[in-house]
């Protein structure tokens, strides 16, 4: 499992985007190598399960982002305060962990998905504010040196506070999302109580023009 800088869907292409959202989903009988198709299933970990940074859940993969809000005016710059503030909202953390996971269709067959990294793999959606959740405002040893990690001071309440955002999704076993993206044939050994046998197994995969989509169904 890899932790990088993630980024939105949005910023891979919006026609790319735009494509993932409306292709029909393919079941994985149907998948063709060397094409890119959409298939939609039950997530089944392939890994050790690991920790999300805000909620602290136990899951297959997350997606985490941070904004701070600053006061500012239009004319002088950042103020402290004033009747004429403007606020932003700026993003401090936006972070992902990349996983490989299994995704099983309706029929039960499953396919391989290897998110592989930033580059590769883009998030199509926007992760919920967590802002209210007991472990973002508790002040525990996790958060805090993970904050501290990002340059980030840990406070009271920070997530009730009102200046600052949490924002996560965590992906479990058993959720149901889908995947768009380039489909590859590989084969893998099974062994069995007689001999070993080749099988055939599907993998979805992304590429740096073409990355692997994310997205929640």
């Amino acid at each position: 499992m890899k932790v990088v800088n993630a980024v939105l869907g949005l910023f891979s292409s919006d026609r790319r985007t735009w494509d993932a959202r409306h292709a029909e989903d393919v079941p994985v009988s149907a998948l063709v190598a060397g094409t890119e198709a959409r298939l939609t299933g039950i997530v089944e970990p392939e890994q050790p399960l690991v920790t999300s940074p805000f909620t602290q859940t136990q899951c297959v993969f997350w997606y985490a982002r941070l904004e701070e809000k600053h006061v500012v005016d239009q004319d002088r710059g950042i103020l402290a305060s004033g009747a004429r503030e403007l606020v932003q909202w700026r993003e401090a953390i936006c972070q992902g962990s990349y996983a490989r996971f299994w995704i099983r269709d309706a029929s039960g067959a499953r396919a391989h998905v290897d998110m592989g990294e930033q580059a590769t793999c883009h998030f199509a959606f926007d992760p919920p504010n967590v802002s209210d959740h007991p472990r973002v405002n508790d002040e525990n040893e996790r958060l805090c040196t993970y904050l501290r990690s990002h340059g980030i001071l840990p406070g009271n309440y920070m997530g009730i506070a009102g200046d600052t955002r949490f924002y996560e999704q965590c992906v479990l076993p058993g959720d149901r999302i889908a995947v768009f993206g380039q489909v590859q044939e590989h084969s893998v050994v099974q062994t069995t109580e007689y001999r070993d046998m080749p099988v055939k197994l599907f993998r979805f995969v992304g590429a740096q023009k073409r990355p692997l989509l994310i997205l929640l169904a």
